[in-house]
């Protein structure tokens, strides 16, 4: 299948990418978009490779895991990818850890007031609100009896260690920001570290809030604004309309959801869109279909204009239309007043819709949210299918009119059953006759109709 072109998109996330200001990106686009793949040939191709080194999660492989588990499941993943990528531990690595921790000590005021400001975003946060509302009790009351920074670091101390706390920064979290450290320099080449989370999308709703909630305490109660494990982006790939839905399922509504999603966001939400790119690059597909040359090219000039339409409505994405990859489908036919055998392109058209889809549904769903769109069609470049669709619609009409009321628009049309090939002309649009075949038609509206006679539904 030909590679589509996506050189705009990719010129358009290479500066959001390059802004000093995004160490944290949302990628956002619909199921199936090509969102994986965009970004696999993203950070393959030109100079990426040498400006960063990516640790890509997958999450989806945590679904059975709780909070703690998640936690050391993605501390064991990007160990093995910065092992295997070259990057190696030495025993000054090890004699580091405690210069960190004792950084992270002097800063511990400002941390203490991080976990509070997240505290209800935690799994378990109660106890860990409670327990800091206490520690900050016992600092004002026995202040002249004990150093209060003395009592915070004592709690400190216990939170770091706590394995699977979303504020634990035991010895293998600050190995990983020293393996960071040296995989930002591999090859003699400075490069941004950058921990790409994709397939979230497949995750359950309170997975999905769980992850974000680990990664949401970062490094900012030290007040370095650093990213987990000191990433210097993190880029989670979702469906930000999904996300959004997932919340108001949660919580009963989604008014509170900008304030709860802009933290994971630096400037704004990328919004990935090749949809233009893939009406383009759908010509040369649909004559990869293997049927005879003759009826493809007829089916061709027939129905590119809704194909591209459905892309357009979002109704096909690359992922669907990748199953149509050299389909061999069985050219349907229909006798044409009763005796001749003609090629049903009608039907050809929704047995390649059904190749691109689950089943039956699927097709009727991705039909019923075009329409719902309400989209308009050049009429002089569709008659043949707005023909068929009526001829379907009305089988046992004679010669004569018949007007089809559509969004408050009257359409009228004139039957030619007699004619060696029967078929319908529009002739008025609310009355007033066509001139000429410039008019716009919701086809959408007739394929509605007409879709029971050819799914299962």
């Amino acid at each position: 299948m030909e590679k589509i072109q996506t050189s705009e998109v990719s010129n358009q996330f290479k500066t959001h990418l390059a802004n000093a200001n995004n160490q944290r990106i949302i990628f956002s686009g619909s199921f199936g978009s090509g969102k994986t793949t965009f970004l696999n040939d993203f950070f393959k191709t030109e100079e990426q490779p040498n400006k960063y080194y990516v640790c890509k999660l997958f999450p989806v492989n945590y679904v059975t895991s709780d909070n703690k588990d998640i936690y050391e499941l993605m501390k064991f993943d990007i160990l093995i990818q910065l092992l295997g990528s070259g990057v190696t531990i030495e025993k000054d690595d090890f004699d580091k850890l405690s210069t960190v921790s004792k950084s992270v000590k002097k800063n511990s005021l400002k941390l203490l007031q991080g976990i509070m400001e997240v505290a209800s975003l935690i799994d378990g946060s109660a106890a860990v609100l409670s327990k800091a509302v206490e520690i900050i009790a016992n600092i004002y009351a026995e202040y002249k009896d004990q150093d209060p920074q003395t009592k915070v670091d004592e709690f400190l101390t216990d939170l770091e260690n706590q394995v699977g706390s979303s504020y634990e920064m035991n010895d293998i979290s600050k190995l990983i920001k020293e393996m960071l450290i040296k995989a930002s320099n591999l090859e003699g080449k400075k490069k941004e570290t950058v921990l790409l989370i994709d397939d979230f999308d497949r995750l359950e709703p309170m997975q999905s809030f769980r992850l974000l909630n680990l990664l949401s305490t970062n490094d900012n109660e030290t007040g370095t604004g650093e990213n987990k494990f000191g990433f210097d982006k993190i880029i989670i790939v979702c469906d930000i309309d999904n996300l959004r839905d997932c919340f108001a399922h949660i919580n009963g509504t989604s008014n509170a959801f900008n304030g709860y999603i802009d933290k994971f966001y630096s400037t704004q939400i990328f919004n990935f869109d090749i949809k233009d790119d893939l009406i383009k690059a759908i010509s040369a597909w649909l004559f990869e279909i293997k049927i005879p040359q003759d009826v493809k090219e007829a089916f061709y000039e027939r129905y590119i204009d809704l194909i591209q339409k459905m892309i357009s409505c979002g109704s096909l994405n690359i992922r669907s239309l990748t199953k149509m990859q050299y389909a061999a489908i069985d050219v349907p036919s229909k006798k044409v007043l009763g005796y001749r055998a003609e090629v049903d392109y009608m039907k050809l058209f929704f047995s390649v819709l059904q190749q691109m889809f689950v089943g039956d549904q699927e097709v009727s769903n991705a039909i019923h949210l075009c329409n719902r769109q309400n989209p308009l069609f050049q009429y002089s470049r569709n008659i043949e299918v707005l023909s068929e669709a009526l001829y379907v619609m009305y089988p046992e009409e004679e010669d004569g009119e018949k007007n089809v009321d559509i969004n408050e628009k009257q359409y009228r049309f004139k039957c030619r059953k007699s004619a060696s090939y029967p078929y319908w002309e529009l002739i008025s649009v609310n009355g007033k006759s066509l001139i000429s075949n410039d008019s716009n038609v919701p086809l959408f509206y007739f394929i509605e109709q007409v879709k029971r006679k050819y799914l299962s539904i």
